[in-house]
């Protein structure tokens, strides 16, 4: 089945074929022109509802949408991507490619969309009912599950319908869910799903209208008619999408072909004149890696909204800016990409960015609602914790010593100046030989005297000797016993008051206002 439109290329082409094109939707048709509109409206008011519900009604796709209308054959209806487009091929529109394109429109969407709410979302719209510009939202799926009941309910009872822009809204700029749910309903995430609870066991499913972009499909959407050549790429690029080996005329097609049959050398020549973004990056991968980053960068250039070539330009770079800018850029065109917002983290850990290393493992986080890919994320946040932590005490160390050595250059720059003035003052002087100055000499200036201890006033630890020769009386201080030598014979002890009997004695002491006793000699 796989060949089946490659083998029916001849017979597909036989009559005429026409495309009408509106925003990223370009239809393709074989059958008649009122279908193709018809078809044409009825994306259009889809991506007119789901831009709503994220408050940006013109949403864009980083790829352009191709669906190729076929009478009576092989369809393929949900949206794969080919050479340079999502294809798709219908006999009319139906919730499989509407779910597609839904999916497609929300993951282009530059805002965040938790994973369950995408899911349901992707399912409320695939049954979107649309009647010229009339438009309601809510039928009923071939499958309902939790997701779908929660987005119909959000989308479809009053009590929520009006405030689901301003849940998204929230959400798509990585606001805490709990934040954003009570700003848009005043009801916590788990009062939400407590309410689900109730409207599941209920039952009962209604519809509800949205409001419908003004189109006149008949004046404003006007087919132009087609020859084979384009006829014939557009469904080879249908074939190549769905994992047929096309006969392309176009050399980054026939490239494509040769790199999925493993021929790298044939590939890379049929490549090198690529002009798309996407054969573009293919070619690049194919070359040494200091001639990527050019080719890397035409390929953004081809298609500014696809982020897949800023991923591999930082990749490639060294230099911890560059790489930055690469990896912010990359996240910005696809906030849903853990791996992206993991690598920047952690080069924003390296480059001790640590405020914004923790914004980018929270975004990483919000990506999934799997347990083990949540628990995987939070341990490689954990470590950008322990890793945040120690940067800071680095960073407050490195603090501190650079406040310590700016303390000590300023005192090292005062003693200086201070050296300088010294120097200046004593110019012209002789030069004074410290040895001869009171305070430098070795031995200490001390007097004695000789008598009759006659009183001892005690102090604490001091005393007072009151030495009397002939009629004058000299006191003497005694600082610290245990640094007065004592000699001489007889009685050397004496005791606290009048001395009995008194005692001859010679006391030397040192020369000042207080006479501080040295040595002290019984006689």
């Amino acid at each position: 089945m796989r060949y089946l439109i490659p083998l029916l290329l001849p017979a597909l082409l036989v009559g005429a074929w026409s495309e009408v094109k509106s925003g990223p939707f370009l239809v393709i048709s074989e059958v008649n022109d009122k279908d193709a509109r018809l078809t044409l409206n009825y994306l259009e008011q889809l991506r007119n509802a789901v831009g709503t519900a994220v408050g940006q009604p013109d949403l864009p796709s980083v790829w352009p949408i191709r669906v190729v209308l076929l009478k009576k054959r092989q369809t393929y209806p949900e949206l794969k991507f080919g050479r340079d487009a999502w294809m798709a091929s219908i006999e009319t529109i139906n919730p499989k490619t509407s779910a597609s394109v839904v999916d497609v429109l929300l993951r282009s969407w530059s805002g965040h969309v938790p994973p369950n709410i995408r899911r349901g979302l992707v399912t409320l719209y695939s049954t979107l009912d649309v009647d010229g510009t009339r438009v309601a939202v809510g039928a009923v799926p071939a499958t309902k599950d939790r997701d779908w009941s929660r987005a119909h309910m959000l989308a479809v009872q009053p009590e929520f319908s009006g405030r689901l822009r301003v849940l998204l809204a929230n959400l798509g700029k990585g606001v805490d869910p709990e934040v954003a749910y009570r700003n848009a309903f005043e009801k916590g995430p788990q009062e939400v799903e407590q309410a689900l609870d109730k409207y599941i066991a209920a039952g009962q499913y209604g519809t509800a209208p949205v409001s419908g972009r003004a189109i006149n499909a008949q004046r404003q959407f006007t087919p132009k008619e087609i020859d084979e050549k384009s006829a014939a790429l557009a469904l080879a690029d249908l074939a190549l999408a769905n994992g047929g080996d096309p006969k392309y005329e176009l050399a980054e097609g026939q490239g494509l072909i040769a790199l999925k049959k493993g021929d790298k050398e044939a590939a890379r020549k049929l490549l090198a004149n690529a002009t798309t973004a996407a054969p573009l990056v293919e070619y690049a991968k194919l070359l040494p890696p200091n001639e990527q980053k050019p080719i890397l960068e035409k390929a953004a250039a081809a298609n500014p909204l696809w982020p897949e070539p800023y991923r591999l330009i930082a990749a490639l770079e060294t230099h911890p800016a560059q790489k930055l800018a690469a990896l912010r850029k990359a996240t910005q065109l696809d906030p849903q990409d853990a791996n992206s917002w993991i690598e920047l983290a952690r080069i924003q850990e390296a480059a001790k960015l640590m405020a914004d290393a923790g914004k980018s493992w929270a975004a990483a986080e919000r990506t999934t609602d799997d347990p083990n890919e949540r628990e995987r994320i939070r341990q490689f946040r954990e470590a950008g914790t322990r890793a945040r932590a120690e940067a800071d005490m680095q960073a407050r160390e490195e603090a501190r010593l650079k406040t310590e050595q700016e303390m000590q250059d300023l005192k090292n720059r005062a003693l200086m100046e201070i050296r300088k003035a010294e120097a200046k003052a004593n110019a012209g002087k002789p030069i004074m030989d410290a040895s001869t100055l009171p305070e430098y000499k070795e031995g200490r200036d001390s007097k004695t005297a000789s008598g009759v201890l006659t009183r001892v006033d005690c102090q604490g630890t001091q005393a007072v000797l009151h030495v009397q020769s002939g009629g004058s009386t000299t006191k003497l201080v005694v600082v610290d016993p245990d640094k007065v030598e004592i000699s001489g014979g007889g009685e050397r002890a004496f005791t606290c008051g009048v001395q009995k009997p008194a005692k001859k004695v010679e006391v030397e002491y040192e020369a000042g206002a207080i006479k501080k006793v040295i040595r002290i000699e019984f006689r």
